[in-house]
Formats: structure tokens, sequence, C-alpha cells
């Protein structure tokens, strides 16, 4: 068998599919990993990063438009390539955030033949991922029982969400994501102090006077 060529992560909710693609890719030595929807992907991506993500756009959960658009917020240098029954013909659909598009139904040929013609060594010097995207915590005011609420977009898949706010203000909090239960860690505060705070995580400097304090708390 050939010597791995690249990774591979395939995307895609209906098991045949995936079970298919990563033999044949495995055949022609790549080196494939698989995930049965977007958020399956984030955590696959916590792990490694691969070079290139052949991801299914209809999918329950996180739908692959959405994981795309989220893979390349987050990490631009790794290839994309959407898949779908969907859609007819080769160009990359409106909206869509990939290099290239294949039309289920088309033959592996096909697909063999779009990933062989991305650029692997450019993208293999450089892949590298961003740091996630700032986590926005923002005090939005108490809700109809009189708890403060705060809004917090993961970093992860990007989505926000609304949970209580009945810590003491300065308290450090380890949330979780809503949708992607992704570990979040922030800081209480309140709507008088800042409407919004960036992430909070051992040993990372921030330039804000108002986390400077919060950080020397965990040192």
């Amino acid at each position: 068998m050939p010597q791995p060529k690249a990774k591979i992560l395939v995307v895609d909710d209906e098991h045949p599919i995936r079970s298919t693609l990563s033999m044949i890719l495995t055949q022609s030595g790549y080196q494939v990993r698989c995930a049965a929807d977007g958020f399956s992907a984030l955590h696959e991506l916590r792990g490694e990063v691969p070079d290139l993500i052949v991801s299914d756009l209809n999918m329950p959960g996180m739908s692959g438009i959405e994981l795309l658009t989220v893979v390349r917020h987050r990490f631009p240098a790794v290839g994309v390539i959407a898949m779908s029954g969907a859609y007819l013909g080769e160009g990359v659909p409106s909206g869509v955030a990939a290099d290239a598009f294949y039309q289920k139904g088309n033959g592996v040929v096909a697909l063999l033949g779009l990933i062989e013609t991305l650029p692997w060594p450019e993208r293999m010097a450089s892949r590298r991922p961003l740091a996630p995207a700032p986590v926005r915590a923002l005090a939005t005011g108490p809700d109809a029982a009189g708890t403060g609420l705060q809004t917090v977009r993961c970093p992860e898949c990007l989505r926000t969400f609304a949970r209580p706010l009945d810590e003491d203000a300065g308290e450090l909090i380890e949330s979780s994501c809503t949708f992607c239960r992704n570990t979040i860690h922030l800081a209480a505060t309140r709507p008088a102090e800042t409407a919004a705070l960036l992430p909070f995580r051992r040993g990372q400097t921030f330039e804000e006077p108002s986390l400077r304090r919060m950080e020397e708390l965990i040192q």
C-alpha cells in the first residue's frame, strides 16, 4: 500500500457513506478518520487537525454548511471539499466555505481527482490552527425571575447561548456550551463593570487592566 499522503476527516451522517469513503481513501494511501455530524467533527479536531475535510452539507445537529464556516474561520489552512446529492454541478454552492465540491453519485474517481488537485505541499507546510475565537460574555440583565443572564459565544462551535449569572463579580466560572459541550472558562461580570469579557485561561496574558487581577488569582 502507498505511504500515507495526507490526513483526511470524512464527515457524513450516513454510516455506509462514511465506511465506503474511509475504505477507498485508505486504500489510496490516505490516513482517514470519520465523524457522524458537525459536532462530532469538532470533537475530532480537538485531538488532531487534518489536512483535508470532506463533509456532507445536509446533516442534523450542525449542518455541513455551518461546520465548514467554523472550520474556515478557525482552521483556514485546512483543505475543504463539500459534498452533497442535493446540489448539481461541479461549482461550490453559494454560501458554502469550501475549496471544491463533489456531487454524490459522480463516482469515487471524481472525488479522488478533486483531492489530488488541492495544493497539498503548501497547505501541509502552513497548517496551523488559529486560536479559538474570543469568548464574548455579555451581561444582559435579569430574566423574568430576577436572575442575571450572561450571553456567551462558544470558541469551539461559534454558537451563542445564555447562562444564568448568579456568581459573584470576578468569580472564575467553568461552564460548557449547550450545543457542542465544549468546556469554557470565563469570569462573572456585571453590567455596571463591563459589557464584554474576553477569554480567561490559565497562563494567558491580557492587556485589559480589569483582567490582570483575575489572572493573578489563579497563578
